[in-house]
């Protein structure tokens, strides 16, 4: 799972642009972070699921980060990307929220 340096280096290293139909699969929209090499990364608005139930489904999306709180223990940081403008940041939140879990394998 990334770390919250992981999705900093994100924000500062890549072009983090909206996509609609990512490779021609319809209703599927989220953000590409393009890096310099050519590379890039698709991140879904997937949403996510908490206590109020499941929402935000091609709005926004969040995904967790192995990196803790330092100052709270019950909570981690998380990407998060929305479909309003270019906004995306790294927040923390309370552990117990449905985000998504992304698998990444270090070369």
């Amino acid at each position: 799972m990334p770390t919250k340096d992981d999705y900093n280096e994100l924000i500062d290293h890549t072009k983090i642009e909206d996509v609609q139909n990512y490779k021609g699969i319809q209703l599927l929209n989220g953000k590409v972070c393009k890096g310099k090499n050519g590379n890039e990364i698709f991140m879904p608005f997937g949403g996510c699921y908490s206590s109020i139930g499941y929402n935000g489904f091609m709005s926004y999306g969040c995904y967790w980060a192995s990196s803790l709180d330092q100052f709270n223990a019950r909570n981690a940081f998380y990407f998060y990307i929305s479909v309003d403008n270019d906004f995306y940041n790294v927040d923390t939140s309370e552990r117990c929220e449905g985000y998504t879990v992304r698998g990444v394998i270090k070369k």
